[in-house]
């Protein structure tokens, strides 16, 4: 084999290498694109899986009462001996509100100062029904 040869063989193998590492890299890339493509659709999957749960969740919730189908109403009670602001929030308060919230309305609402309640007083308490009255 002469110098000429020898030249052009190992031109010829570093450009084979050279196309080899070449073609070994676009295959990496094409499994880090095809990785983070399989990604991209496993979380568009979990996403849309929990919205759907949510809109489930919604919907279920729905099917009890509703404040918009819900009327808020008012009537008078008179009160017995040992009877308190909580029990009164605890049989009338049926909406969305906690029961404090509930005690300082009525409480606002019949201009009260303190919550003690005597026997025989009247109050002004609301409630809500879905019946129109």
């Amino acid at each position: 084999m002469n110098q000429l040869d020898r030249n052009h063989s190992v031109h010829y193998n570093t450009n084979r290498r050279a196309v080899s590492s070449t073609r070994n890299q676009r295959r990496r890339q094409k499994k880090i694109q095809k990785f983070y493509r399989s990604l991209f659709v496993f979380a568009m999957a979990i996403l849309i899986v929990i919205g759907i749960g949510r809109i489930v969740t919604v919907d279920a919730s729905d099917q009890g009462h509703t404040k918009e189908n819900q009327i808020r109403y008012y009537t008078s009670i008179s009160i017995d001996s040992e009877e308190t602001l909580w029990n009164i929030a605890q049989e009338y308060n049926n909406g969305d509100e906690s029961n404090t919230h509930y005690i300082n309305s009525i409480m606002n609402l019949n201009n009260m100062n303190s919550d003690t309640l005597y026997s025989g007083q009247n109050l002004l308490v609301y409630y809500y029904s879905t019946e129109v009255k």
